[in-house]
């Protein structure tokens, strides 16, 4: 079995920190059911460029691209499902 070079070191960091970064986001949704501060088109922007560089992935088959970015398109369409679900907040 080969050894892990630096370069997939620095790439696998890369990929558990792109694959992660939206979880606090989504528990503090959830948590709050509060997305007054966040920006639809942000959202909207940041889950489309995520689909772009999990479709380039694929065009390269770049097995590692395609998981993390597939973790993070998952993460952006449910940040978008949750921003439309909270977008009002309920009055009690």
């Amino acid at each position: 079995m080969d050894s892990i070079t630096l370069v997939q070191l620095v790439g696998i960091l890369a990929i558990s920190l792109a694959a992660t970064m939206d979880i606090p986001q989504i528990i503090k949704m959830l948590t709050t059911k509060d997305v007054s501060g966040i920006s639809l088109i942000m959202l909207i922007m940041k889950t489309v460029m995520i689909g772009v560089w999990l479709g380039y992935g694929a065009l390269i088959d770049d097995k590692f691209l395609m998981i993390a970015n597939s973790v993070c398109f998952i993460d952006g369409l449910w940040m978008l499902f949750l921003w439309n679900k909270y977008k009002i907040k309920k009055v009690e």
